[in-house]
């Protein structure tokens, strides 16, 4: 018996690659564990047989009786010796070689491997169309000053520098002498005006001014509504950078898990490749041994070259899913990258109405709420160009000949006015444009009402989409059992010569569809989660039993 399990296990070694080769050590392992379990399964058969039939059968004869319980019990322990032998062969695979299979380096050269969250985050910081978005914070609040400084005073200083000659003043009747080309004399005592020069002798003047100035246009209506909508601007300038930050989240999950999908199916088109390789060496030795043909063979040889095409194109897949999260994170295309693969599958159930009642949480809907307001302060505000307003206006300076003239020598003057301005008809321009406002507030309404009628669409379709991604999932991962087990048998079958090459080929091509269409529905599945969730109003990352949750809670009007 020891002979022949050494023989057998030569023959193992012959038709599959990776069982161990005849040696001391196989020697060592057939003594100490496997011919001892032999030996008391021999035993206990033995006894087993000769308890149960009682002696002799009735119209068989005892030799043939014990020769074929013999090839029996052989049939029944040479199975086992010939894979446990191969068993031994191979040592389990220890944690950290699990968890070292997690990692997918997709553009090497990265220091460490990336989780979703860090993806995320680094997409948040310094995504370029996000970033973009969050520019406009800053417009809107530029635009809040510009509304305040309606409501506010304006004050200057100038500085005025003149120098002119003007004689008017010397031609005027109370300064010049007159009586010589027949004019009339001022009433009153005649007065010798000798001091004022002709006219044409006048010479060029300097002056110096400095002023302070104040200018204060007041209505109340225009300022408080201006003030208004420029409040609800920043608001609305929030609601779309959240949008976009909930849609940055979902792209860059859903190119995560491209790269993971990628990652799959490219190990799946390895290890489709290895089993063929396997399977070709297989085919190689039996033929060497005279138990297949060389078309067999051929067949091998032909089912593993188309396998590198494929695989060549999966791994250029791969590359472009990394170069596309990378550009997602804010990186360099090319740039190092290697992920973790440890993603879970959410399988918690929403209910459709009550999902479909929430949608109003979401930030775009949220954000023509916020327009429509806006609007509205806009109305208010035009309308207030037809109320009485005051404008109220000073100013105070110095006036000199000369810069140092104005330390004590110089005069000062200055001036105050109030001015009550009514509006009585400005060609109808206001009522055009309050006019032209509440159009665009009625078209508003209507868009929001579209939105949510989307909005409702979209939560509904993902859902239906994903209840039949995870129905495939299920049926995928047994199909992917099914597949495994149909193959191991199938190989053994043609090891032992009891299965043909083509029924091996259908079962491997099965196997790698089946693997196939299990990558497809679970990157089916994380992908519409993700959206789904973002078609609620919730950021991607958020778990979804927490996102269920917080719809039961808040419930909704389940009219739609």
């Amino acid at each position: 018996l020891l002979i022949g399990a050494i023989e057998c296990s030569g023959v193992v070694s012959v038709l599959t690659p990776r069982a161990p080769c005849p040696d001391a050590a196989l020697g060592d392992r057939l003594l100490k564990q496997i011919i001892p379990g032999i030996e008391a399964h021999w035993a206990a058969s033995s006894k087993g047989t000769a308890a149960s039939h009682g002696g002799a059968a009735p119209g068989i004869p005892a030799p043939t009786r014990r020769a074929s319980g013999f090839r029996r019990r052989l049939a029944a322990l040479a199975l086992p010796l010939l894979f446990s032998a191969s068993a031994l062969a191979q040592p389990p695979a220890t944690s950290a070689q699990a968890s070292q299979d997690m990692r997918v380096e997709v553009l090497p050269g990265a220091p460490y491997a990336m989780i979703l969250d860090d993806c995320i985050r680094d997409a948040l910081h310094a995504n370029a169309a996000l970033q973009a978005e969050r520019m406009g914070r800053g417009e809107m609040q530029g635009m809040m000053k510009q509304a305040v400084s309606i409501g506010l005073p304006t004050f200057g200083l100038s500085g005025v520098w003149t120098r002119g000659r003007d004689p008017s003043f010397a031609l005027d009747a109370l300064f010049s002498d007159l009586g010589s080309d027949g004019g009339s004399q001022p009433e009153g005592p005649a007065e010798d005006n000798s001091f004022i020069p002709p006219p044409e002798d006048i010479p060029a003047q300097t002056f110096w001014r400095a002023s302070i100035n104040a200018s204060w246009h007041i209505n109340p209506m225009l300022i408080y509504n201006a003030i208004n909508a420029a409040n609800l601007g920043i608001q609305q300038q929030e609601l779309k950078i959240t949008d976009a930050e909930h849609r940055t989240a979902e792209a860059v999950m859903i190119a995560y898990y491209g790269v993971i999908s990628a990652a799959e199916q490219l190990a799946a088109l390895d290890a489709e490749i290895e089993a063929k390789d396997e399977f070709l060496d297989v085919a190689r030795r039996r033929f060497t041994l005279g138990f297949a043909t060389g078309l067999d063979t051929l067949r091998a040889a032909v089912s593993l070259a188309n396998l590198h095409p494929q695989r060549r194109t999966v791994a250029q897949r791969l590359r472009d899913a990394g170069s596309q999260l990378n550009v997602l994170m804010g990186h360099r295309p090319l740039a190092p990258l290697t992920i973790q693969a440890d993603v879970p599958v959410e399988l918690d159930v929403a209910d459709p109405d009550l999902a479909a009642s929430n949608v109003e949480r979401r930030p775009d809907v949220r954000q023509l709420d916020v327009l429509a307001s806006i609007l509205r302060r806009s109305r208010g505000a035009q309308r207030a160009e037809l109320t009485p307003t005051l404008t109220a206006g000073g100013s105070y300076g110095q006036v000199a000949r000369d810069p140092g003239s104005f330390i004590g020598l110089g005069h000062d003057y200055w001036s105050a006015s109030i001015s009550l301005n009514i509006p009585l008809f400005d060609g109808m321009l206001t009522r055009g444009r309050v006019q032209e406002t509440e159009a665009t507030i009625r078209r508003v309404r209507h868009q929001r009402e579209e939105a949510l009628r989307q909005a409702r669409l979209e939560v509904r379709s993902i859902l239906g989409e994903l209840a039949t991604a995870r129905n495939n999932l299920v049926a995928s991962e047994l199909n992917m059992t099914a597949a495994e087990d149909a193959l191991r048998q199938m190989t053994l079958r043609y090891e032992f010569g009891k299965a043909d090459y083509l029924s091996v080929l259908d079962s491997q091509t099965g196997r790698f569809f089946a693997r196939g269409n299990l990558i497809v529905a679970r990157n089916g599945v994380l992908s519409l989660t993700a959206s789904l969730k973002r078609a609620l109003g919730f950021l991607p990352q958020t778990s979804l039993k927490e996102v269920i949750d917080v719809l039961r809670t808040t419930g909704g009007d389940p009219a739609e």
